[in-house]
């Protein structure tokens, strides 16, 4: 459950910016809780005049819904101010991004695994197949190469949005909040968990991917999972950089003329992740070549 005004961060290093899931105002709290536990009541915005988190009252079955309806305020209110998400601590960012993208990563391993065993049991590539006719999966590491090339892919896409990001958070955004002349301006470290956490959460999804499996399993059904993450990964970009371009015109004491990438980003506010793919795509063939490893790469997201 959200925080209240009551509640306090538990340690200094924690950050939490709340906003308006319809105008994204900062808002330092969601509701107010009174004499009993049941008796809430919710911030009103000042920006729109609305509740600030309507989503606080909801249960999480019907908040999923509305993310898999790519309603842009669902994503506002998972990305900002639901807990645990809306915590953060620099000291434990690093070890929680490597443990949710090995988590991941074995999901899309798994998924991997299954349609290669797919494609050498069914004799649709008998080229790459060692012992399809003896019921052998042929490697018996398969899946731990496989699962080293998911966590390669899930990182590149993860570095190659944040690099796509760090020209503009270089320029607006101070390491620790302690140096910024606004007291509500977040440092970059709590933006690139924003971000990390907008790319990595929507690939749990592809748990989905791996039941539909049970009745179908097919490039087209491993493609349209795929096409699906990307799609709620674009949303959940697209929502961290609308909130960053609304701090920085916040933050702005006189009206100045903006870059190039900060025109861009006005205009389209997930072109950040473009860039991920792309180092996605283009680290793994390097390596693919240097390692000489090419049935690794026509797996590449599960589209054969």
């Amino acid at each position: 459950m959200m925080r209240s005004e009551a509640d306090a961060c538990t340690s200094p290093d924690d950050e939490h910016h709340y906003c308006c899931v319809e105008c994204l105002t900062s808002a330092p709290t969601l509701y107010r809780r009174y004499t009993t536990h049941a008796s809430v009541k919710l911030t009103r915005c000042p920006g729109c005049g609305l509740d600030v988190d309507p989503y606080v009252e909801r249960e999480a079955m019907l908040i999923a819904f509305d993310i898999i309806l790519h309603r842009i305020a669902a994503y506002r209110h998972v990305l900002f101010n639901r807990n645990p998400f809306a915590d953060f601590c620099p000291a434990a960012s690093i070890g929680r991004s490597f443990k949710f993208a090995l988590g991941l990563s074995i999901l899309d391993a798994y998924i991997k695994f299954e349609a290669l065993r797919f494609r050498l049991y069914s004799g649709v590539d008998p080229a790459t197949s060692k012992h399809g006719d003896d019921g052998d999966d042929g490697d018996p590491f398969m899946f731990v190469h496989l699962l080293a090339w998911s966590f390669l892919e899930q990182m590149a896409l993860l570095i190659g949005t944040i690099l796509a990001v760090l020209p503009l958070l270089g320029n607006n955004f101070d390491v620790t909040s302690a140096k910024s002349h606004i007291a509500d301006l977040p440092t970059r470290g709590y933006i690139i968990s924003r971000i990390s956490l907008a790319i990595m959460l929507p690939s749990t999804f592809k748990a989905v991917t791996i039941f539909v499996h049970i009745w179908e399993n097919s490039p087209t059904t491993r493609a349209l999972g795929s096409v699906f993450v990307a799609s709620m990964q674009w949303m959940g970009v697209h929502c961290c950089m609308e909130r960053v371009m609304k701090w920085i015109v916040d933050a702005q004491r006189s009206p100045r003329e903006n870059g190039l990438l900060e025109r861009i980003l006005s205009l389209i506010p997930g072109c950040p992740l473009i860039g991920g793919f792309i180092l996605r795509l283009f680290i793994p063939f390097m390596v693919g070549l240097l390692l000489n490893v090419p049935i690794l790469m026509r797996q590449c997201s599960g589209v054969h």
